[in-house]
């Protein structure tokens, strides 16, 4: 099985991440330095059968009984309902000829849920199609920094590493969603 995207191989060769974003409302620009992980679907299996990205569960759930499964089915339902129809299209790269179906057959959305679901087809678009392939990645960092463009001249900037408390006495924990795999972000 091939994964739908290079990505989670990526991440999981070279762990250390840099996520930087800016906020234009406040002119505050944001960067988080760690250790991604990757957060497979249960269906997701590599060709020994077993799952190819060590994900500690634990260790990266912000309380004891988080759910890590809840919290990637969250994240897909989150996003647009153009995106998640993406993840039934066929592998990035893969000619129509070599996939074999009709591109007219594919769905342009999909709703958040089976619930949601207009037809039994959409229901199997949803539960073997779209979710199947969507992983997390989970930052987890080991430095934030905040500059503030507005007070440039005042050199307004925030370093908080690791040792320091982060958000609500832990390390910030950063859910980056997503990655795309075949069948099947924080310390």
């Amino acid at each position: 099985m091939r994964n739908r995207s290079p990505k989670a191989r990526q991440l999981a060769s070279t762990p250390t991440v840099e996520i930087a974003w800016w906020l234009a409302a406040t002119q505050h620009q944001f960067r988080l330095l760690g250790r991604a992980y990757v957060l497979a679907s249960p269906s997701f299996s590599s060709s020994t059968g077993s799952q190819p990205f060590p994900f500690p569960s634990a260790h990266l759930a912000p309380y004891a009984d988080f759910s890590w499964e809840d919290e990637r089915i969250r994240q897909f339902r989150k996003m647009s309902p153009e995106l998640r129809a993406s993840f039934c299209r066929p592998v990035p790269g893969t000619t129509v000829a070599a996939w074999g179906g009709k591109l007219e057959d594919l769905p342009v959305t999909l709703p958040e849920g089976v619930d949601q679901a207009e037809n039994d087809e959409q229901k199997k678009q949803l539960e073997q199609g779209a979710c199947a392939p969507f992983s997390l990645s989970v930052a987890l960092s080991s430095m934030l920094q905040r500059t503030d463009a507005l007070a440039a001249a005042r050199s307004s900037r925030e370093l908080c590493a690791r040792r320091h408390r982060l958000h609500r006495g832990g390390p910030v924990r950063l859910v980056l969603s997503s990655l795309s795999l075949p069948l099947s972000c924080s310390n």
